[in-house]
């Protein structure tokens, strides 16, 4: 008698603990961040173009059996937005 009286005490006792996590917060939710808007968008119509020049220098054969070939040549490009 004594077992069942003191298992249902001890099942009572762990149930309440578990139902007291589940008790609604009383502190107040916090206040909403509102963002200032941007001063500055990237929104827009927009063109640019870039432009550069490549180049390639070959002087790094062991034994000179041809001549060396130095290339280069314009390189650019646009974009449209």
């Amino acid at each position: 008698m004594k077992k069942i009286l003191l298992a249902s005490v001890a099942l009572f006792g762990f149930a309440g603990a578990a139902a007291a996590a589940d008790l609604p917060a009383r502190a107040a939710p916090p206040a909403p961040i509102v963002a200032a808007a941007p001063i500055f968008t990237w929104t827009g119509f927009y063109v640019g173009v870039n432009a550069g020049y490549g180049w390639s220098d070959d002087d790094f054969d062991a034994v000179d059996l041809a001549d060396d070939d130095d290339d280069g040549g314009f390189v650019g490009g646009a974009q449209v937005g």
